[in-house]
């Protein structure tokens, strides 16, 4: 974050103790090493979660606080610790409360998506301890597995870089726990600004007690990381690229004063750019290149522009331009700043990545790729309501291929999976985009034709009818294939559309019934 001139910085690092549970300690140690912390102490109190406390447990803590002198004491703890009750006691400690133990090194969303999976979460420190960590809870093997097996379906290993090869101890754990694992790669990034923003905030609201020590730069310095903290945190919760590339274009605003932000992906053999600041989302098809740099951050134009590639997991993600800033005579500052927020957001937009993908997977028919029955609905829906708003037609069609059983029953369920496949092309081939396609279940599927009327739409489904009639699959043994519609049309958006579905259905059954390939109309 830039040289802090020595005097303001030493007065107020060596008041500054850092006490956290010692399941972190090497991290924290870790961390301890970058210049941010240079004359910052720490100190470290016992796992309590893990064993029963000691009846010594107070005078340990106190041993632990009172080693550090008359410093300001800054106690990272979750609010369930049992540490808390022995800090009752130390008023003049400041605790830095959250939910999760492993909050401190990695973000909420994080750890409760790994909840929701019913996932067990270990950093590197944790996992370089865990045979002393499973006798502190008395288990032998078999309690061991039995207990990880009831509250957990999986290991998560939160890989924080501490320790060499931790992928050896997680094979050893998930083998004597028998349950199968996940690595995320969280690095350390996450857990140094947490800790020095947390501090600079409290610090900040006790600026009465060292005020004239504290120069402008270190004023400076405080604002800077309790502002990337709250955005950081910010985008750990967003599930949007936008939304995430908004909040850090605010925050590059905020740092560096530049004319704009732009966020560029990979794109065929070069780079698009999707984002600007001063345009929002841009989706430009233009192939471009990017200053080739052996770098990932690096700054171009005597400084005045700043270059980072966004990487997670050794996947390069995008690369972010902050153009033309204020201040170049600050780059060397502004470049520290960048690594300092670099693997978060790269996290971060791993983590839409991951979103979208497992979105994508459960609105999703597998099979043909269209919708499913959910992701049909959650799409329609938006659609009716707007054509009620603007009292516009709109037409809906189900359909289902007639005697698909015995295809199934002579020709086995692979051809009839193709079928509905080569189908499903058809369809596509013949209908808009704008058109939204799922597939009910089965062999029965739903088409919804927004701002359509009863005749255009017969002229779509007429056409699908016949080009699938047309069909010649060898392995269909001269099976010839057919679909039935059904199909109805509301003219000024009014009713409901479970009451547009149902009614659909009807004409269906009404065409089935009439002797099939052929399209019936409610």
């Amino acid at each position: 974050m830039g040289r802090v001139p020595a005097l303001g910085r030493n007065y107020a690092m060596k008041k500054i103790v850092v006490v956290a549970c010692s399941n972190f300690q090497q991290e924290m140690l870790k961390i301890s090493t970058h210049n941010e912390f240079q004359g910052m102490s720490f100190c470290f109190y016992p796992a309590l979660c893990e064993v029963s406390p000691p009846s010594d447990t107070r005078e340990i803590l106190h041993d632990v606080l009172s080693s550090s002198g008359e410093k300001f004491h800054f106690l990272f703890a979750p609010r369930s610790c049992p540490v808390l009750k022995y800090m009752r006691e130390r008023p003049e400690i400041t605790h830095i409360a959250y939910d999760y133990c492993q909050e401190l090194v990695a973000c909420k969303v994080i750890l409760q998506q790994q909840i929701e999976r019913n996932s067990y979460s270990v950093t590197d420190g944790w996992l370089s301890q865990w045979r002393e960590h499973l006798r502190n809870w008395g288990f032998d093997p078999s309690k061991t597995l039995g207990f990880m097996g009831e509250f957990s379906s999986s290991i998560v290993h939160l890989k924080t870089g501490v320790i060499e090869n931790p992928e050896r101890e997680l094979a050893d754990f998930a083998k004597t726990v028998k349950l199968p694992t996940d690595v995320i790669d969280i690095g350390l990034d996450y857990a140094k600004n947490l800790v020095l923003a947390s501090v600079y905030d409290r610090m900040a609201r006790k600026m009465g007690l060292f005020e004239e020590a504290l120069d402008f730069d270190l004023h400076r310095q405080i604002a800077d990381y309790a502002m990337i903290n709250e955005v950081l945190m910010e985008i750990a919760s967003l599930n949007s690229v936008n939304e995430v590339l908004e909040k850090i274009s605010t925050l590059a605003e905020a740092l560096f004063a530049p004319e704009e932000v732009l966020f560029f992906e990979k794109f065929r053999d070069g780079w698009r750019e999707i984002y600007s600041s001063a345009r929002g989302s841009t989706g430009a098809e233009e192939v471009l290149q990017i200053p080739e740099n052996p770098e990932d951050i690096f700054s171009l134009e005597g400084g005045r522009d700043l270059w980072m590639k966004i990487r997670h997991d050794d996947k390069l993600l995008g690369a972010l331009k902050i153009s033309k800033i204020a201040f170049p005579e600050y780059v060397d500052r502004y470049l520290a700043v960048l690594g300092n927020i670099r693997s978060v957001l790269g996290l971060s937009l791993s983590n839409v990545e991951l979103h979208e993908e497992l979105k994508t997977i459960a609105l999703t028919d597998p099979l043909t790729g269209i919708y499913n029955r959910r992701g049909f609905f959650d799409k329609t829906k938006v659609e009716f309501l707007k054509a009620s708003r603007e009292s516009k037609s709109l037409s809906l069609a189900i359909y289902d291929l007639d005697n698909f059983k015995a295809i199934n029953d002579s020709c086995g369920h692979e051809v009839g999976d193709l079928v509905l496949k080569e189908v499903t092309k058809i369809v596509k081939d013949n209908i808009r985009e704008s058109d939204v396609f799922g597939r009910f279940g089965g062999d029965e599927f739903i088409i919804l034709f927004p701002g359509c009327d009863l005749k255009s739409t017969l002229r779509v489904l007429d056409r699908i009818r016949v080009a699938v009639g047309k069909i010649k699959e060898p392995s269909l043994k001269g099976r010839e294939l057919s679909l039935s519609f059904g199909l109805t049309t509301t003219r000024d958006g009014t009713g409901s559309f479970e009451e547009l579905v149902a009614l659909a259905d009807s004409a269906l059954y009404e065409a089935k019934n009439s002797g099939r390939n052929t399209i019936k109309s409610i």
